[in-house]
Parts: structure tokens; sequence; C-alpha cells
């Protein structure tokens, strides 16, 4: 990109959207040749050791040719083109807003360099946890549980979290002061835990948490374990139910040890409590990444994530809501858009780009799992423990060297290879893309 010259109008302060264009153009190796702004009060503070905020007034001696002054305020102000109109600039030739800039402002980056630069005052607000990374059944296509992926298995999965993570889990959200959500989504089948319902009840009576979210394949969603999950004290129960392929014979061969029929009927008793604080949604975990289906030589030729033909679609559009495709909900996309194209008649391979689409998850959520450990994210693939919660306090671990450095990386715009990863909802590899099939 070619090298420019700029002049910064407006700094408040280290999380302003002045600092930040400094910060990007800095790393564009643009020439910043003079920051201004209209408060006294900033006139003469020293930024970088080398930038001295002055009045705007100096633009009119500035011997340069060929410079852009970019207006950094968080909102436009017309008196500030007033005051650059009158000292003989012209807006888009001359200067600017920062947001009509694309090589300078990106409204994910600028979320992130916030968030970033608030990092002593961050807390989450979701907790990821895995009750259980057992699975009962084993999908073709799972990075955990599949035959071409059972040198993981024993390494990484089949364990149980024990009452003394749990709580100490949640003696830790309690310190913690601001998780509200609870979601169980990491490697497993929850129900496989023989103390599942000991460890949603202890976080349901002991903290504060109003919604708990769970996964599952459906098979052991058991009138004895929802029975129990009604005795849960949660406001909200989101309850998600894993489908795949194109009929029942399809979603049977792709998720071996999987039942159609069971889950179809389980789903169905749920549906009947009648319970308000249940909600029910649906996932279709056949999306991969071509380059990643590429690398890892799978047989995809099946897979696609067609939604089901038969009369349980119609009545899954009915009585559940909402209804998704694959992670569309789950990654914040512009859902309403692809719900309508759930309405339209046959099916319809559409590519959903994922770069640029940025990633919260590192500023708001913390990942724990059987073990204690906390790990990236509850997205990737990743297997490195960052500190386990029986030793080391959650928060701390979170606030940690590790996890603020790839926070920097994010706030700065680059990607990462611990993301790379077939399940990233928000992917962020080059020309990275979903292949859903919509109905």
């Amino acid at each position: 990109m070619k090298s420019r010259k700029i002049v910064v109008f407006g700094y408040n302060g280290e999380t302003s959207i002045g600092r930040y264009v400094i910060e990007k153009a800095e790393r564009l190796l643009w020439n910043i040749l003079e920051i201004v702004d209209n408060d006294k009060r900033k006139q003469g503070e020293i930024i970088n050791d080398k930038y001295i905020i002055k009045n705007p007034e100096v633009l009119k001696k500035l011997n340069e040719e060929d410079f852009l002054i970019i207006v950094s305020t968080d909102i436009e102000h017309d008196e500030i083109y007033t005051q650059l109109d009158n000292l003989g600039f012209k807006k888009k030739i001359d200067y600017d807003y920062v947001k009509n800039i694309p090589e300078i402002y990106s409204v994910n980056e600028y979320t992130f360099f916030r968030l970033y630069k608030n990092n002593d005052d961050l807390r989450p607000t979701i907790l990821r946890i895995e009750i259980s990374s057992y699975c009962n059944i084993h999908c073709e296509f799972c990075s955990f549980h599949s035959d071409i992926f059972k040198y993981k298995t024993a390494e990484y999965c089949n364990k149980n979290m024990p009452m003394s993570v749990a709580r100490e889990i949640v003696t830790q959200i309690n310190e913690i002061g601001t998780i509200r959500i609870v979601d169980n989504c990491m490697k497993g089948e929850m129900f496989c835990n023989p103390l599942w319902f000991e460890i949603c009840q202890w976080i349901a009576d002991n903290t504060e948490i109003e919604v708990f979210r769970f996964h599952t394949n459906g098979m052991l969603l058991s009138s004895l374990n929802i029975n129990k999950l009604l005795k849960l004290r949660f406001k909200q129960i989101i309850v998600v139910v894993s489908i795949d392929g194109e009929n029942s014979e399809e979603d049977e061969k792709l998720r071996s040890g999987s039942d159609y029929k069971i889950v179809k009927n389980n789903v169905y008793n749920l549906l009947n409590r009648k319970d308000n604080r249940f909600t029910i949604q649906f996932q279709n975990a056949c999306f991969v990444m071509e380059n990643s289906v590429q690398e890892e030589k799978f047989n995809y030729d099946i897979l696609g994530g067609e939604w089901l033909k038969d009369e349980f679609f119609e009545d899954i559009k009915t009585l559940a809501s909402p209804v998704l495709a694959g992670q569309v909900g789950a990654n914040r996309a512009d859902t309403e858009k692809f719900i309508e194209l759930f309405r339209l008649k046959g099916i319809r391979k559409v590519k959903v780009p994922q770069k640029g689409m940025g990633c919260d998850k590192l500023f708001k959520e913390i990942a724990v799992n059987a073990s204690g450990d906390v790990v990236f994210c509850a997205c990737s693939n990743s297997y490195t423990s960052l500190g386990n919660i029986m030793v080391e306090n959650m928060l701390n671990i979170w606030r940690g060297e590790i996890l603020q450095n790839w926070r920097m990386k994010y706030a700065n715009g680059e990607s990462m290879e611990i993301c790379q990863s077939v399940y990233c909802p928000v992917n962020q590899s080059k020309d990275a893309y979903f292949n859903i099939y919509i109905k």
C-alpha cells in the first residue's frame, strides 16, 4: 500500500478513535505530519514521545503537498468541516471523515482496539464449559470423535468434569460478577457425565446466571433427563439439537450411533412439556471450509448440510424458535437474510464469506474444559491450557499475557493460525467460507 501523508484531527485519549488512527497509520508506515485538536486542554500533550497535539491553526502554515486531514471523531461534526473549509481545505479532496477511509478504518478493528485498550477493566459475560468431553455417538465429520481424528480422542477427550471443578467454577463466577450466560458447547455430550445434573444445579442455585445453553445430539434427551432439566432454576434454557443430512437415513449415516426416531421423539417430548423457559434450536453441523477439507483429505462428498425434507422440518419451523442454518445464528451474521433464503423453494447452495467478520470471543468469553483448563476458545480445536482454575484465578488467566497478546493481534487486524479451525464460525483465513445448503 502506498505511503500517505496525513494529519490527525481529533484526539480524546488512549481508547479514542484518534489514538486508533495514529496506531493504524504507524502500522501502515504512513507519515503523520501533525495531530491537532480544538480542545485547548489537550494542546501541548505529547503522544508516543514524538507527536505534540497542536491548535488546528497550524494547518495554515503546513508546508506540505498532497496530504490528507483525517477527522478522527466518534461522530461527524459539521463545525469541524466548516472550520476546515474556512482554512481553505476541500472535503473529500483535502480532508475526510475517518469512517469514509477504508484503508485506515475497520469497524471490527476499531471495536477490538477499544476492547483491548480497556482490558484492565474487561470482564467476561459468557462462560463456556465442558461438562463432559465424552460422546455417545461418532459423527464422521467430527474433529474430536470421528475415526479420522481418533488419535486425539484418548489424549484430549473422554473426560468428565468433577464436582470439585464445578464448585470452583461457581466460586470464581461469583468473584468475577459479570457472567450471566453459561454455555456447554465444547467437545462432548453433557449427558455422558453422570454428575451433569448436580453440576448444573450447583451453578443454578449458587450464582446469578440467568441463561444456560447446551448442545446435544438428542439421543440422551430422555424423559428422565428432561425431568431433571425442568428442575433447574435458570430463567432461560436453550437446547441446541444437532441434526445432519437431507433426510433421516443420511442423518444416521453421518452420525454413527444416532437413531433419528429417538431424537425426534425426545424433541417432541420436551416441546410437549410447554415450559416457556425452554427454547429449542437446531444446528446442522455439516459445514466445512474447502481448504480445511483438502488438508484433512476428508471425503465430504455427501456432506453439505441440506435441511430435512420430511414433516419434522415443517414441525420444527412451527414449534421451535429459531431455526437457523448451521452456525449462521451462532456467529451473529445477518440472520434475517438467511431465514429469508430458507423460504425459497428447492435447495440452494450459499457461500457465506467469513473473512473480516471479526470475533469478540476473546473479549467477552472464557472457555473452561472438563479438567478446569482455560483454553483459547470453545470454537477452536485448541488443546493448549492457558492455566487451570484449580491453581490459578480464572480472571487472572483471562487477563494474562498470552490472551492479551492475542487480543492485541485482533485489535491490529492480524490473522492468527490458532483460528484456522474447521469449526471456527468466524475464521479469519483468506477466502474462507462455509457452504450452507438452504431449502
